[in-house]
């Protein structure tokens, strides 16, 4: 009767180009429903509305490795930033090609929709039509992705080529021969690795998806349970090769750039083993992490999709048959890492959480919700599209009343317009602004060419010379305590600060003094200033 009725008053011509049967047609339908490729694409749209764009947090990390390699072919130094290779080079790349930090935000909401867009084609494929058009509502336009996918952040790219893998590993699980479930299989290794050089995580991928091709057979195999047991063993074996030879090539990569074949793994001791003096217990370490979870879960308008109802049916799906079980393996797997994992190799240091550790998990999530409502008795309307419509419409409320008035408005790019503002005011006088690394490297990124010559570092020693000073309200930790104080001394010569409402956006808490930016002036020995 519904479609009946949507049919008159829309027009059977219609309702088939948005991929729904009519009961009328004869015609096969397309692969992917319309409707589905239209969530996405109001999912990009979402994102180039409220373009977050470059904040001056680690996105100036990873552009200054990324544009360190690129122009020298060597790294200078010990960053965690800069483990993530195929990230921060992409990333520079496109800073570089388009001229400014923006183009690589932008390519980072290019990974966004490109993971958006494999995982409704996954879905319809191997799932369901319906359930790749719920997909769709549920991630294309869930809020934390509008947000987080237009800054430039490792996990947009994480999230398209985890689901990239996902899809090649369930065909070479599903592959036709032995060999070609092979080589399939050693393609997806190629793929998880090429994600762990996007960011480290990704090799979270490899033990349930290794152990769900090789206990569980594919839907509709009907082989004898021995053979699809040594195929499976095969199949994950041929996965961690072709993620093993990943890892050769991206440690070669780092031997070559900085004689450290082992860079990543360097930088991660460096940031978290040596700074942290003593690991805590294992009960106070996972019940710090029961209190993220729960914390993350009071912001349910923020979360909802991801951990209120995607823990749960990622954790059912586990149970299911076929392309869900792996889907929910993997999903499940890496969720219970960011929310109780450890940063250090050897302690028990709780993960710095923060909501955008979510982007990855939210296709799996998708897929999960999806198929577990096509699946559901009288199937919830999956034929339908008021069931997709109703959530898409509250996750574009969420988002307008939660995303849009903080776009582009973040604490760290008004730091960084900040800087550019005192070099600005100084660009017809013959005076040096002089920061800290992270003011420098806000500088790199947020200031005219023309003027960052006039934008050095603190000296680390010795009498601070003429000029102004300016120090990140993080920034103090790479200058030193001692320093920071002989600058703070100095007479102030203004205030680069701004209104505390943009301290606070999607949840972030506001670092100290941070609405407070003192600029500080060193005169000139006969008494001048600047």
């Amino acid at each position: 009767m519904l479609r009946t009725w949507a049919g008159l008053l829309l027009g059977r011509s219609v309702w088939r180009l948005l991929g729904i049967p009519d009961g009328a047609s004869k015609v096969s339908p397309p692969l992917v429903p319309g409707a589905a490729w239209l969530l996405v694409g109001v999912g990009l749209l979402l994102r180039l509305l409220w373009f977050t764009g470059p904040v001056g947090s680690d996105d100036v990390r990873y552009l200054d490795a990324g544009t360190e390699i690129l122009r020298t072919g060597a790294l200078s130094g010990i960053d965690h930033a800069a483990g993530r290779l195929l990230f921060v080079v992409t990333a520079a790349a496109a800073r570089l090609r388009g001229g400014h930090p923006g183009w690589a935000a932008a390519l980072s909401v290019f990974w966004s929709v490109l993971a958006d867009g494999l995982m409704v084609y996954f879905a319809a494929k191997h799932i369901g039509r319906a359930a790749a058009v719920w997909a769709a509502a549920i991630a294309s336009t869930q809020p934390i992705a509008v947000a987080y996918s237009g800054m430039i952040l490792p996990d947009t790219l994480l999230a398209a080529l985890l689901v990239l893998g996902v899809v090649l590993l369930h065909a070479a699980w599903r592959g036709p021969t032995r060999h070609a479930r092979a080589l399939m299989g050693f393609a997806a290794g190629l793929l998880f690795g090429l994600a762990y050089q996007a960011k480290e995580p990704a090799l979270l991928a490899l033990p349930p998806a290794g152990l769900v091709v090789a206990l569980f057979r594919a839907t509709g195999e009907r082989r004898p349970t021995q053979e699809i047991l040594s195929d499976g063993v095969l199949l994950a074996g041929m996965v961690g090769l072709g993620a093993a030879v990943m890892f050769v090539i991206d440690g070669a990569i780092y031997w070559h750039l900085s004689g450290d074949f082992l860079y990543k793994f360097t930088a991660t001791r460096v940031r978290y083993n040596d700074l942290v003096s003593s690991s805590a217990s294992l009960p106070a370490h996972l019940w710090q992490g029961a209190q993220v979870f729960v914390g993350a879960l009071g912001r349910f308008t923020w979360t909802s999709a991801v951990l209120a109802v995607g823990l749960p049916a990622m954790l059912i799906a586990v149970f299911q048959r076929g392309p869900l079980r792996l889907v929910g393996s993997i999903g499940s797997f890496f969720l219970l890492y960011i929310v109780f994992g450890s940063s250090s190799f050897t302690k028990l240091v709780p993960l710095p959480f923060q909501d955008r550790y979510l982007l990855p998990l939210i296709p799996f999530a998708a897929l999960c919700i999806a198929g577990l409502v096509v699946r559901a008795p009288k199937r919830l309307g999956s034929h339908t599209l008021i069931g997709p419509a109703l959530v898409a419409a509250l996750h574009l409320h969420w988002s307008a009343s939660i995303v849009a008035p903080r776009a582009g408005n973040l604490y760290f790019a008004r730091y960084c317009q900040g800087v550019s503002m005192v070099a600005e005011l100084m660009r017809e006088q013959d005076v040096i602004l002089y920061g800290d690394y992270r003011t420098v490297l806000c500088a790199n990124e947020f200031v005219r060419p023309g003027l960052r010559s006039k934008i050095k570092r603190i000296p680390k020693q010795g009498p601070l010379p003429p000029g102004l000073y300016m120090i990140h309200p993080r920034g103090v930790r790479h200058l030193g305590e001692s320093r920071a104080a002989d600058v703070r001394a100095q007479p102030l010569w203004g205030d680069a600060g701004f209104s505390d409402a943009a301290f606070e956006p999607l949840g972030w808490a506001r670092p100290e003094d941070a609405s407070h930016v003192p600029v500080y002036v060193v005169r000139e020995p006969n008494g001048a200033q600047p």
